[in-house]
C-alpha cells in the first residue's frame, strides 16, 4: 500500500451548515494520494449525515468519540494518521483546490519540518481579505523554527494558527508534539512548541486556506471563564519557557510572546459582559513586568500602567475597565 503524502485531520462538532463545503474542498484537491481523517467529536446535529455519502464514496476514515474538544479531536486524528505530512483543517472552513499541493511540494523540495502559509478571511457578506505573509519573511528562505519565530515577531507578522501550515509527521512524533487538551486557543501553545524545536521551516506565499468569519465562532464570541483560564494556562507555559531558555534571541521572542498574550488577555477581558477584578488579580506577578520589559519591550507609558496594576488592582480596574474609564 502506498504511503499517503498528506494526512488531513478534520475535527467535526456541530457545523452542519458548513461541513459539506469543507470536506468537498478536501476531496477535490489537486494533490493525489491524500488521507482524510474525519473526527466526529460527539456531534449532536446533522453534521455527519451531511457528509455520509462523501465518506462512503471516497473511502474516508471516520473516528467517533464523545465530545472532548478540538485539541483532543486533533490528537486522536494524529494517532490514526499515516501520511508523510499532516494538515489540520477546521470543519467550518474550506481550502482552494491547489492548497495542499503548493505546501506539499515546498515541504518535499526542502525536506521541511514545517511549511507555513497565509490565508484568506471569508466574511458572511461574501467579502474576501487575503492575509499574505510579509515579503521579507517570504524571502528569508530556509530557517530554523526559532529564526522564523524571531523574524516574524520583528516584522510584526506572527500568527499562531495551525490550519494554514503543513507539518512533517515524523517531526511531530519524534518531538512528542501534540495539542494541550481541555483549553481554548490551543493553536497558540502548539505552534510555539513546534517552532522552538523545528530545524527546517519555510514560509510560502499561499492564501488558499479559506477562513470563515462566523459570528458564533470562539474567536468572535464573548469570552468565557474557560477562555480566560485557557489564556492564563498558555501564558504560564510561556513564562516557564522564558526562564528555561538561555539564548538571547529566544528570550527576546518569548518576552514578546508573553507581552502579546497579556495584551490579548486584557483585550478579551474588555469584551466580557462583566469585567471583574478577579481576572486582574490573576495577573498579579511582578516578574511579568520584568519579562515584558526585556530588551525595551515596554515603553514608559505601559511601564507606568502596569506599575499601577502591581500596586493596586482596584485602582487599575477603575482607570482602565470601569464604565467611567472611557
Amino acid at each position: 500500500m502506498i504511503k499517503p503524502k498528506v494526512s488531513i485531520i478534520i475535527p467535526v462538532y456541530n457545523v452542519e451548515n458548513y461541513i459539506r463545503d469543507c470536506v468537498e474542498s478536501v476531496v477535490n484537491q489537486t494533490l493525489d494520494n491524500i488521507e482524510i481523517i474525519i473526527v466526529n467529536d460527539g456531534c449532536t446535529d446533522h453534521s455527519i449525515n451531511r457528509i455520509d455519502d462523501l465518506i462512503k464514496s471516497n473511502n474516508l476514515l471516520i473516528v467517533n468519540q464523545e465530545n472532548k474538544g478540538l485539541s483532543a479531536a486533533r490528537n486522536i486524528g494524529l494517532s490514526y494518521a499515516t501520511g508523510d505530512y499532516i494538515a489540520f483543517i477546521d470543519s467550518d472552513d474550506y481550502i482552494e483546490p491547489n492548497f495542499l499541493q503548493k505546501l506539499y511540494e515546498c515541504a518535499e523540495k526542502y525536506d521541511l519540518d514545517i511549511v507555513m502559509g497565509g490565508h484568506t478571511k471569508v466574511f458572511e457578506n461574501g467579502d474576501l481579505i487575503e492575509r499574505r505573509r510579509t515579503v521579507k519573511l517570504l524571502d528569508s528562505g530556509l530557517k530554523t523554527g526559532q529564526e522564523i519565530l524571531y523574524n516574524s515577531i520583528q516584522l510584526n507578522d506572527y500568527y499562531g494558527e495551525v490550519w494554514d501550515d503543513l507539518y512533517k509527521r515524523e517531526f511531530l512524533l519524534e518531538n512528542q508534539l501534540s495539542f494541550y487538551e481541555g483549553i481554548l486557543h490551543e493553536d497558540e501553545e502548539f505552534t510555539l512548541k513546534c517552532l522552538l524545536v523545528a530545524k527546517r521551516v519555510k514560509v510560502v506565499n499561499s492564501v488558499g486556506y479559506m477562513y470563515r468569519q462566523r459570528q458564533g465562532s470562539i474567536v468572535n464570541s464573548t469570552p468565557s471563564e474557560k477562555n480566560m483560564t485557557s489564556l492564563l494556562i498558555i501564558l504560564n507555559n510561556f513564562i516557564q519557557i522564558y526562564h528555561r531558555e538561555k539564548d538571547e534571541k529566544v528570550k527576546y521572542s518569548m518576552s514578546r510572546m508573553i507581552r502579546r498574550m497579556i495584551f490579548y488577555y486584557e483585550e478579551n477581558l474588555r469584551k466580557t459582559n462583566e469585567p471583574v477584578i478577579k481576572y486582574l488579580k490573576l495577573l498579579e506577578n511582578k516578574n511579568l513586568r520584568k519579562i515584558m520589559s526585556y530588551e525595551k519591550g515596554l515603553n514608559l507609558k505601559l511601564n507606568l500602567r502596569y506599575l499601577i496594576l502591581d500596586w493596586n488592582q482596584e485602582i487599575y480596574y477603575k482607570l482602565f475597565y470601569s464604565k467611567d474609564a472611557n
